[in-house]
């Protein structure tokens, strides 16, 4: 079963299959996608740059060229002692899946769901909402792509030795984030 709840670039896209995923037994986390720019402005516009703040400081998200690596730790996949210990995002818990909030994780977190999922809603009849919902994260990923390639050049214009990742610059994307946002 597919369950879509449109809401801009908060869009969420879930799979009754992601509970007992075929690929991994901590599902997509075994390898969490980069925080985007976009992904950041969005975290702040919902208010949360100290949040971003305090992660980069701790070490949960990590600098790179187009935004945040979220870290891959080893840990645990269930909280059962005699589950296996696999390198999976720093934010997975065994027990519950993510511990943080959707409006903190990268968009791909929230409207990504594999083939899988897709193939299993069509064979349970549910074809019309699996074509709604690839529409729906095609749309996304060109939107986000597009804000990031944008992102980008504004970066490399205003800071060209590369942004400082502090709590101004991270307001100064959730501004540009808010800007594009209302121009899509």
């Amino acid at each position: 079963m597919l369950r879509l709840t449109v809401v801009g670039p908060d869009t969420h896209i879930l799979s009754s299959l992601c509970a007992s995923c075929p690929h991994s037994p901590a599902g997509c986390c075994v390898a969490p996608p980069r925080m985007d720019w976009s992904d950041i402005g969005r975290i702040v516009a919902h208010g949360d740059r100290d949040w971003l703040v305090e992660q980069v400081a701790n070490g949960h998200l990590v600098r790179c060229e187009y935004g945040l690596y979220l870290k891959r730790v080893k840990g645990r996949v269930t909280a059962d002692i005699r589950s296996p210990r696999i390198a999976k995002c720093t934010f997975h818990d065994g027990s519950s899946g993510c511990t943080i909030a959707a409006t903190r994780r990268p968009a791909t977190c929230n409207f990504y769901v594999c083939e899988s999922a897709f193939e299993e809603g069509t064979k349970s009849g549910a074809a019309r909402e699996v074509d709604s919902a690839r529409k729906v994260h095609d749309d996304l990923v060109n939107t986000f792509v597009s804000w990031d390639a944008e992102l980008t050049q504004r970066i490399r214009t205003n800071w060209p030795e590369g942004p400082p990742y502090d709590a101004a610059f991270f307001d100064w994307l959730g501004e540009a984030f808010v800007e594009l946002r209302a121009r899509a």
